[in-house]
């Protein structure tokens, strides 16, 4: 129980330690490349957030892999989507995903 709590501390410190801004930044010069808009917004042993741009194509694979690698660190083998929910302009996509053994 104490590794999964570590790693989940360590995956929060990286999101919170200025990716976003990375993102931003490249955003702002040229187009994403793939992969690159999808941003965790918090997990737990039942579900997953995230939020990722519709523009490159593609986004929710990586979205996706994304939350079943969050799902694993709770020993659940799968993230399950949930729901699709378009915020603001249409801008910002947030995934819900359930995890599942």
């Amino acid at each position: 129980m104490r590794t999964p709590t570590f790693v989940s501390l360590i995956c929060a410190a990286a999101v919170l330690s200025g990716c976003g801004v990375t993102n931003s930044v490249t955003g702002y010069f040229s187009s994403p490349k793939p992969g690159q808009t999808v941003e965790f917004v918090a997990s737990n042993s039942d579900s997953v957030l995230l939020d990722f741009s519709p523009k490159p194509a593609g986004e929710l694979t990586f979205a996706n892999d994304t939350a079943t690698q969050q799902c694993q660190i709770f020993n659940r083998n799968t993230a399950v989507l949930e729901s699709l929910n378009v915020r603001g302009d249409g801008g910002i996509i947030r995934a819900t995903y359930l995890c599942k053994r």
